[in-house]
């Protein structure tokens, strides 16, 4: 998630060049928005913490499984 942070911060910086230069680009612009949008949805949906929850999960199951076979 904290690439996707970085790529839209970036994205607003682009865009920032584009208004200071007084052109405005219509693709930087949906590209902003792109970002704006995964962001919220990661945030709002609680993904990082889902993704965390399953690895510990399978850490869990790794280690059942490690102890069960005696190896």
């Amino acid at each position: 998630p904290w690439m996707v942070i970085v790529s839209g911060v970036l994205a607003i910086g682009l865009q920032m060049i584009w208004m200071m230069s007084g052109l405005f680009s219509l693709t930087v612009l949906m590209l902003f928005i792109y970002h704006v949008i995964i962001i919220v949805m990661l945030f709002t949906e609680q993904i990082p913490a889902r993704l965390n929850e399953k690895r510990r999960l399978e850490i869990q199951e790794e280690m059942e499984w490690y102890s069960k076979l005696g190896s």
